[in-house]
């Protein structure tokens, strides 16, 4: 399973079948390189 996330102080993780629910789409990723990580969990 896949998890991308964010670090901002805190660390932020949700998984690859939840970002529709926070408004991102998997390919929107790609405008926030440096800012998100991605793990595979």
């Amino acid at each position: 399973m896949k998890a991308i996330g964010f670090d901002l102080g805190e660390t932020l993780i949700y998984y690859s079948n939840v970002p529709l629910s926070w408004g991102f789409e998997v390919t929107d990723i790609e405008i926030f390189q440096g800012i998100f990580k991605e793990w595979t969990i």
